[in-house]
């Protein structure tokens, strides 16, 4: 595209599907940010508004997927723990 602030990236492919990407800015500094975490059972898109300046969205995009991708891991533990619980008190009868 012509204007500068429009623009895209073409069609992607993803185990999870295609994707694709476009912005169209409104003003000559990018305040926004964005991110995705794709995984085999999921996928999050992140998009963080700049609204007035950059800095919360940036702030947001540094700490938002590392800290649900904590829980998610901790999640997985906890329910891997309790499996085990559960499979030893079945078997120990």
């Amino acid at each position: 595209m012509a204007d500068g602030l429009v623009w895209d990236v073409a069609l992607k492919a993803h185990a999870s599907g295609d994707y694709s990407i476009a912005v169209a800015q409104a003003n000559e500094s990018l305040e926004d940010q964005a991110q995705v975490l794709a995984a085999p059972a999921a996928t999050l898109v992140g998009v963080f508004d700049g609204h007035g300046g950059p800095e919360a969205a940036r702030f947001v995009n540094r700490r938002l997927f590392s800290h649900i991708q904590g829980e998610l891991d901790r999640s997985l533990l906890e329910m891997i723990s309790l499996c085990m619980l559960y499979y030893c008190t079945c078997f120990s009868d």
